[in-house]
């Protein structure tokens, strides 16, 4: 597990679609360190095999090289119950990220 939004699967990095989770790598702030740590400890429990995850790859890489995918855990979207916890916001590749500092 890398963070919220990037996970090794198979050995290989993959970036998440439809999703931003705070930096756990270079956080900001104190705040934006604590919800990226509260993210990753979240895609774990979501990724654990008792959840049956699984991912579907839309044939395209980041600029990263990263896989992209849409993950699952028990047929739901991986994005959707990280957004509606708090710990993701709904994110297409443009635009601005979030300010996990002055998040409420």
């Amino acid at each position: 597990m890398v963070d919220g939004d990037t996970i090794k699967w198979n050995g290989e990095s993959v970036r998440l679609l439809g999703i931003d989770t705070p930096e756990l790598s270079k956080p900001k702030c104190a705040k934006e360190l604590e919800l990226a740590k509260a993210a990753k400890d979240a895609m774990i429990l979501l990724l654990d095999p008792s959840q049956h995850p699984s991912l579907r790859f839309v044939g395209k890489r980041d600029k990263y090289g990263r896989k992209l995918v849409h993950a699952y855990s028990n047929h739901k979207p991986v994005a959707e119950i990280m957004i509606s916890r708090g710990l993701a916001v709904a994110y297409f590749g443009r635009g601005p990220h979030k300010d996990w500092c002055n998040a409420r």
